[in-house]
Order: C-alpha cells, then structure tokens, then sequence
C-alpha cells in the first residue's frame, strides 16, 4: 500500500547485515524472493534521480549472489524510501549556488574498514549534484589517510575527465576544481607538507604524485578542508540517523517543489531559472 510507506531514510542507522551462508542463501531461493529484480529496479534512480540512495543500493548489490531474507528486508526497506519520497528529485538552479554559476566542485570521502574500505564523492553544478558515486575500494587501504587519498585520486579521475568533456564543448574550465575533503594529513600530503603517515606512502607513490600534480603543476584541482558533519559524501559512506541523512540529502538537492517555490518567491527569483531533473517538473 502505498499510503502506508513511511521511510524516510533508505536504511536504519543501526542496520547490520548478517553473514551469508549457503543454507541462508538455499532459503530465500525456495520461497521465491526476487531479490536481484528488485534491487536492479533500484539502480536505476539511485544513479539518475535519487542519488541519496546509492549506498544502500550499493550495499545490497553486494549480495547479488549469496541474499538472504535479511537482505530483501533491507531491500523492501528502500523501496518503500523511494516510495515515501517519490516526489522529490534534482533540482538544478541558477544564480543560488554560493559557488557561481557553471562552477563544478565535488567532495570525496571514506570509511576505513578492514579489509576494504568504502569510498564515495560527488561533484555538483548550480546547486545540484550530477555525479554520485559509492563502492568499496579495490586494493586495501592501510590506514584512514591511505583510505582517504585513494577516494580523493578517483575524485580526481572524474574531475579531470568532466574538464575534459567541458573543454571539448567549447567551455574550457580555468579555474582548478574545488575538491572537499575532512581529513587534514591527506590534504598535507598533497601539498607535499610532511606528516607521521609519509613513510606509510611508498604504495601510494603513484596516485599521491597524480594529485599532486593536478594541484601544483596543472592547477586543476584545489582540495580545501571541510567539516565532517558538512561533507555531503559522507551519505556514501556510512548509514546517517534520519537528522544528518536529511541534512546533506539536501546539500545534494533533492528537494519537494513546494518547498523550492516558496524559496523562489521569497527571493524573488525568476522561475524561468529553474531546470529539474528526475520524477517532476516546475509549472
């Protein structure tokens, strides 16, 4: 029943995922769960226009293969998120952004886990994020600083591969691109200022070089600390109580129409403006 949905976070802040065995598996097989229809359903916004939701959904993907009944609970648990805020999607705007118009920025952020930690960033324009990304890493991390600087080198990845594409479209980027990031020795790091975690780098000698070089030598790339509580990629990383969850979702734009259009007529602003993208559209 649709009325009845009432999430309004996509996961629990205490959720834990039990371990997956074969006969836990063999079980939600018999009673004919379709769990990977129900989670490939949810990429799809959760890449597009829901992007609050892609680390839960990132989470769930990891079970394609061994799901139990606890993973199509989480599963059912996100859809009726999506469900309760079907009416809220992107908003980009024009003229709002403190940072200017046209101007790309982004954050990284990661949780440092054993054995793989899980990374995400976004980067956003006029006020809106068009790219959110949420996985774990590929090769282990020794440390948080470690687990920090690989998630800021695949930041880097997209934030020269969007100047790229801006460049070849005849809007070439001048300015280096403002990266956030709350974990002070990585910052240092990259701006070749030495630190107790240095000699820990030798396997990260390529990538740290990489950053550098974008920050110094290119300078296309300005990273900048920021609050932990204030991170937006922090929503890729962990699961949020319903407070926090709400606060950086709103940081990512996601935002009602009725709330953006008493925003609007309180500054004044033309609503000719506005440019939505996913489940709506502004009259």
């Amino acid at each position: 029943d649709i009325d009845k949905c009432r999430n309004f976070t996509p996961f629990p802040a205490n959720a834990v995922f039990e371990e997956s065995t074969p006969e836990l598996h063999e079980e939600a097989k018999k009673l004919g769960v379709k769990y990977l229809e129900l989670v490939g359903a949810l990429i799809y916004p959760a890449c597009v226009c829901k992007l609050e939701m892609k680390h839960t959904v990132s989470l769930l993907g990891s079970h394609m293969h061994d799901f139990t009944m606890q993973h199509y609970g989480y599963a059912v648990e996100v859809l009726k998120y999506g469900v309760t805020t079907r009416y809220m999607g992107l908003i980009f705007t024009r003229g709002l952004d403190p940072h200017g118009a046209n101007v790309i920025y982004g954050d990284a952020d990661s949780n440092f886990k054993a054995p793989r930690s899980t990374g995400g960033h976004r980067l956003s324009i006029n006020g809106c994020s068009f790219l959110n990304t949420s996985k774990k890493h590929p090769t282990v991390d020794t440390s948080s600083t470690m687990a920090e600087l690989s998630e800021l080198f695949y930041c880097s990845l997209d934030v020269s591969a969007i100047r790229n594409f801006m460049e070849e479209i005849g809007m070439k980027i001048m300015d280096p691109t403002l990266v956030y990031q709350d974990n002070q020795p990585c910052i240092k790091i990259i701006k070749q200022h030495k630190t107790s975690t240095s000699t820990v780098l030798k396997t990260m000698s390529i990538r740290t070089a990489r950053l550098q070089e974008m920050v110094q030598e290119e300078q296309s790339l300005r990273v900048q600390w920021q609050e932990t509580h204030k991170l937006v990629s922090d929503i890729n990383t962990k699961l949020l109580p319903r407070k926090q969850f709400e606060y950086l979702r709103n940081i990512l734009n996601v935002g009602m129409h009725s709330q953006w259009r008493s925003i609007l007529s309180g500054l004044q602003i033309d609503k000719g403006k506005i440019i939505c993208a996913g489940v709506h559209k502004v009259k």
